[in-house]
C-alpha cells in the first residue's frame, strides 16, 4: 500500500522523503509536521521510532520508581538501577529526578541518597550527585564531577572535570567549576551578559576558583 503520509520539517520548510532525512532532522530536535493518512504498518518513520524506543529501553541502566516527593511544586521520582554498573548493583535505589532527561542512561553517572535533580538540569558522563545536594535550572554536572552534601548547583552553571562541590557551597548563574577544584563554602556565580567564567587562582591549600 502506498504511504500517503508526508513529513514536513517546519524548521527547514522541507519535505522529508526517507528515513535518513527524517532521522537527521528528528535527532536535531527540529519541528516535524505530519500530514495525510497515518499508516502504522510499513511506515518508515513509525518503524524507525519503534526501533529507537526498543534500543533506548534495551540500554536503560535505571528506571523511575513509584516512590515520589513533592519539591517546590514539582513531582520528583526516586530512581532504581536496572543493571550492575560501576559500584552500583541492580535493584539499588538512588536519589530523585523529575524525568529521565535529568540523568543520562549512558555512562556511570548516578544520583543517590536524597539528592534531587530537576528542571532542565542534566547529570551525565561519570558524574555523581548525592547526599542532600540539589541540581536544578539548566545546570550541567558531568565528567567525573562530584556534587554532594548540601551543595546547590543551579541556573546555567556547569560543574565538570574532576571538580567537587560540597558542604554548603552554591554554584549558580553562568559559573563554570572545573579541573581539580574543591568548593566547600561560599557562592560562585557568573553573569550571562559578560559571558564570565570563574577563574582559577593558586592558594596555599591548592587551587581555588574565583570569579
Amino acid at each position: 500500500m502506498k504511504n500517503k503520509v508526508k513529513y514536513i520539517c517546519e524548521t527547514c520548510n522541507k519535505e522529508l522523503k526517507n528515513i535518513v532525512q527524517y532521522s537527521k532532522h528528528f535527532n536535531a530536535n527540529h519541528n516535524i509536521r505530519v500530514t495525510g493518512q497515518i499508516v502504522v504498518k510499513g511506515d518508515y518513520v513509525n518503524d524507525y521510532l519503534l526501533k529507537k524506543d526498543k534500543m533506548k529501553h534495551k540500554n536503560r541502566k535505571y528506571k523511575l520508581t513509584k516512590e515520589s516527593i513533592n519539591w517546590l511544586g514539582k513531582t520528583l521520582f526516586r530512581i532504581e538501577a536496572l543493571i550492575d554498573f560501576s559500584v552500583f548493583k541492580k535493584g539499588e535505589k538512588g536519589g530523585f529526578i523529575e524525568s529521565e532527561e535529568n540523568l543520562s542512561q549512558d555512562g556511570d553517572a548516578w544520583i543517590s541518597g536524597n539528592a534531587r535533580v530537576y528542571g532542565d538540569a542534566r547529570v551525565y558522563g561519570d558524574a555523581r550527585v548525592y547526599g542532600d545536594a540539589l541540581v536544578s535550572g539548566d545546570a550541567w554536572v558531568y565528567g567525573d564531577a562530584r556534587v554532594y552534601g548540601d551543595a546547590l548547583v543551579s541556573g546555567n552553571a556547569q560543574v565538570y572535570g574532576n571538580a567537587q562541590v560540597y558542604g554548603n557551597a552554591q554554584v549558580y548563574g553562568n559559573a563554570r567549576v572545573y579541573g581539580k577544584l574543591k568548593l566547600e563554602l561560599g557562592f560562585y556565580f557568573g553573569f550571562l551578559f559578560n559571558n564570565e567564567e570563574v577563574k582559577k587562582i593558586k592558594t596555599k591549600d591548592g587551587e581555588l576558583l574565583w570569579k
